[in-house]
């Protein structure tokens, strides 16, 4: 039976992840802490991976008993501890410096800040897709990966690809439980840019996405549609949670039901 393996939150949109054992369900179907903070520009846009790759080069730790992180910047050793909720403006300030822009710190404690609104719930994908997958790109192990394509959700004791169960045809959604938490599945997650970059130096590996599309393609499964793959550089399933799982408890050691 599929089991719910690993949970992984990011607090800080586009800042490295945490993994824990349990995650609340907050009112609009998200994660508790999951991209609850993030920062936004002059322009008021929401600073991500995608436009700005140095800010993937920051290593963050975070302790959300006490809501308090732990940066280190490129090329430093020195740790710079900040509480998430009570010194925000100097943590923009820092991060202004260090990218050369004028930063605010914001945060959402209900909606969080997810680029897709529909299926802002958390993503997920099998342990053995991650183990296949990081048969393609051998120098990348399954826990880079993880980082790399910001997985919320791990299930073990499956299939490689289960995760594609997880949607239908288009316009269709596909129910799912995970320990009594009731999800739908949406969509095959298409990705950005920010699998390719290197976590270390934020360079781009411009081979990347050829591989994984070549053999995405070529492992498809066969229950799956392919009119959802307008481009095979799609992986891990969007999902969206039932209102009614609002403040519910999702752990790890679930049982996964379709």
């Amino acid at each position: 039976m599929a089991v719910l393996s690993n949970i992984f939150v990011y607090p800080v949109k586009a800042l490295d992840g945490i993994e824990t054992t349990t995650s609340k369900i907050t009112s609009s179907g998200a994660l508790e802490n999951d991209r609850r903070f993030c920062f936004t520009d002059s322009d008021d846009k929401i600073l991500n991976g995608k436009r700005s790759p140095e800010i993937m080069r920051v290593r963050s730790s975070f302790d959300l008993s006490s809501m308090s992180a732990e940066f280190i910047f490129p090329g430093e050793v020195v740790k710079y501890k900040f509480n998430l909720l009570e010194e925000q403006k100097a943590i923009a300030d820092i991060f202004s410096s260090y990218l050369n822009m004028n930063l605010k710190f914001i945060q959402d404690d209900i909606k969080g800040f997810f680029d897709d609104e529909i299926a802002s719930g958390p993503t997920i994908v099998s342990l053995a897709s991650l183990e296949e997958v990081s048969t393609w790109f051998p120098e990348l192990p399954v826990e880079v990966l993880i980082k790399r394509f910001r997985v919320n959700l791990i299930v073990s004791d499956t299939e490689i690809f289960w995760e594609d169960k997880l949607y239908g045809n288009a316009g269709e959604t596909v129910s799912f439980n995970i320990g009594g938490v009731s999800f739908e599945g949406i969509n095959p997650c298409k990705r950005c840019v920010v699998p390719t970059r290197d976590l270390s130096t934020g360079e781009t590996d411009k081979t990347f996405s050829k591989i994984f599309i070549e053999k995405r393609k070529s492992l498809l499964p066969n229950w799956v549609d392919k009119k959802r793959f307008d481009t095979y550089y799609r992986f891990v399933t969007n999902t969206r949670i039932d209102a009614a799982s609002a403040g519910e408890m999702l752990s790890t050691g679930s049982a996964v039901r379709i």
